[in-house]
């Protein structure tokens, strides 16, 4: 993890540094949301499942070191000093900032980058008759469906030519750099680059690196969705409703559609067999993630015992879908 990595979640505003954490990794309580929502992190959410405590701290340390960020009042929290601001405005070349993913909805995005890139790698390799070559990927359930996937397109007229069509259609949506590293990193018979390689090509930090070729994932699935008509070969590979998760956790969106059919949360409760709490937690993490969220409709079935933290966090979250939409 660089500097330019963690420097880019930090603000004027102090903020606990463990929510920064949890966010990437994507360990999804209302309080991480919350967080993530209200210092406009929410974007990346589990973009960095395997990112270790320990990494993340010694990074955190750098910057407090370099007097980039400072602690706050509140235990656990920093915040960015002017030093820090300059820093972060003078590598701005480093940022990526997605325009297409969203973490909360492509939770396996780096699986789904090397499905597609081992299926890239076995289309060029069978097209120049090569059976002899090291996978992309060590994955064995993978490698598996890819392997289930050439199976089922092996005799499709013009493979190669079909696939590379395909390719290129995706890679036409994007921004041409975008796509050029995106490019960059396929695999095949006899091109294709080392990560080291790669690093030097690039001014973007390696995390942000991952993020170009996520958001370019993002962007296939959206296409795919779409137009399945123009990608009939890749629409079998990534088929979008297996990678691109609702918003919202299967149980939260139960409680949300029984509330929106008009049931109190004391009924509720009663007909799913839940705790009060657990349905308190499914309509907070429903006012937070759906847009337009009906707090006057919430206040009218709200039949549960009040408690002092249900109450802090919706105003909490109120106030902040205010200020969006007077935005």
């Amino acid at each position: 993890m660089e500097a330019i990595d963690l420097i880019r979640f930090f603000s004027d505003q102090p903020q606990r540094y463990k929510a920064i954490y949890y966010g990437l990794v994507g360990k999804k309580t209302i309080s991480n949301l919350l967080a993530a929502k209200k210092n406009h992190y929410l974007v990346y959410f589990h973009s960095w499942p395997r990112l270790s405590l320990s990494t993340f701290q010694k990074c955190l340390q750098a910057l407090l070191k370099a007097d980039f960020i400072t602690p706050g009042a509140v235990a656990d929290s920093f915040y960015l000093t002017p030093a820090g601001a300059h820093y972060r405005q003078a590598h701005q070349q480093a940022i990526f900032t997605p325009q297409y993913y969203q973490g909360l909805r492509l939770p396996q995005g780096q699986q789904g980058l090397a499905l597609l890139y081992l299926a890239i790698q076995v289309i060029s390799e069978y097209h120049h008759q090569q059976k002899r070559y090291i996978p992309s990927t060590t994955n064995y359930l993978l490698q598996q469906r890819v392997r289930q996937w050439f199976l089922q397109v092996k005799n499709y007229p013009q493979l190669p030519q079909q696939l590379s069509q395909e390719l290129t259609l995706w890679l036409a949506a994007l921004p041409v750099d975008q796509a050029d590293f995106v490019a960059q990193n396929f695999q095949g018979y006899q091109f294709g680059f080392q990560q080291s390689e790669l690093a030097e090509k690039t001014p973007l930090s390696l995390y942000s690196q991952q993020l170009v070729q996520l958001d370019a994932l993002a962007r296939l699935l959206q296409a795919v969705g779409q137009q399945p008509q123009d990608f009939p070969l890749l629409s079998q590979l990534l088929v979008p409703n297996q990678w691109v998760q609702p918003i919202l956790s299967y149980s939260a969106n139960l409680t949300y559609q029984a509330f929106m059919a008009g049931q109190s949360l004391k009924r509720i409760g009663y007909t799913r067999r839940l705790k009060d709490s657990t349905i308190r937690e499914h309509i907070l993490e429903v006012a937070l993630l759906v847009p337009g969220f009906d707090f006057k409709q919430l206040q009218q079935q709200d039949d549960l015992p009040p408690t002092d933290y249900f109450k802090i966090r919706v105003a909490e979250i109120q106030e902040m879908s205010s200020h969006e939409h007077s935005n």
